[in-house]
């Protein structure tokens, strides 16, 4: 309140509110939880740039009314006296002090909407942080989850929104992250290599390689295949790779990282001369196992 006692007709004991025509509204938002971050403003510099003003309050943010501090508020004129009172809304409203502003009702709806999903958000983090926090692999998981991988980076978002995630997701969390750096290891290592064409003609060839990928493939018709992509590597270090159906006489000794010899015929990607596909492969072995 003023530092002494109230006689100006603002006071809420003599304010008559018929006396006060409408000038415009205003506001300055701040973003929760920090009231010292500013985020959005309306019609500030307008505000303390009319006047004659009745200064009950220095603080525009202090209703000339009531005394109560407030974001959203009006500018009304005191017909009476020419002076123009800074009261907030909730204030106006008491006293039937109404009026249409479209403009401000748009803006001050978006800013509210804004500061509540913000709200949302810390809430959703503080979550996550004491949730991440009582895991025994809490800092396991932060590094897991910002791998770089699209999986990692929903699983994030998630427990931002949340505030916690499963134990599956958790270990899909760590599988992905290891995969992905193998990936990133693979993909480091193929910028290096010098790629040659495969082999392209009728004959069959003796291959020897790097299992680098082991999957089954569906067919709706006959059930499905494994597929093996192999690396080969020539005596002058020189690569290429070719992708078909894992033997059976080694698939159950097959996996990513064996090192496997066997007869085929191969034809040429129409995409990359140094990637191909292999048919009827024969004599297949397994050279090393993978560790």
């Amino acid at each position: 309140m003023c530092d002494k006692k109230r006689e100006d007709p603002h006071r809420p004991s003599e304010i008559v509110p018929s006396d006060y025509d409408y000038a415009f509204s205003f506001f300055e938002s701040r973003w929760y939880p920090s009231e010292n971050y500013l985020r959005e403003q309306l019609n500030i510099e307008k505000v303390r740039a009319v006047g004659p003003k009745a200064n009950v309050y220095e603080d525009i943010f202090k209703c000339d009314v009531c005394g109560t501090l407030y974001s959203y508020g009006d500018v009304w004129l005191h017909r009476p006296t020419g002076e123009y009172i800074t009261i907030g809304e909730q204030c106006a409203a008491k006293y039937g002090l109404l009026a249409a502003k479209p403009e401000y009702e748009h803006r001050r709806a978006n800013d509210i909407l804004i500061r509540k999903q913000r709200k949302r958000k810390l809430e959703g983090f503080l979550k996550a942080r004491a949730f991440v926090r009582m895991l025994p692999e809490g800092l396991r998981l932060l590094r897991a989850l910002r791998c770089g991988h699209n999986i990692t980076h929903d699983m994030r978002l998630n427990l931002l929104k949340w505030g916690s995630v499963s134990d599956a997701q958790i270990e899909l969390a760590f599988k992905v992250e290891k995969e992905h750096a193998e990936y990133v290891e693979r993909a480091k290592a193929r910028a290096s290599e010098i790629n040659i064409p495969v082999p392209d003609d009728d004959n069959r060839h003796r291959f020897f390689g790097i299992v680098e990928s082991l999957r089954f493939k569906e067919n709706f018709r006959f059930g499905g295949n494994w597929k093996i992509t192999v690396r080969v590597v020539n005596e002058a270090g020189e690569v290429y790779r070719i992708w078909g159906t894992c033997p059976s006489s080694i698939l159950g000794d097959t996996k990513s990282g064996s090192v496997v010899a066997f007869d085929a015929k191969v034809s040429k990607s129409d995409d990359d001369e140094s990637f191909g596909f292999f048919k009827r492969p024969t004599k297949a072995s397994v050279i090393v196992e993978a560790q």
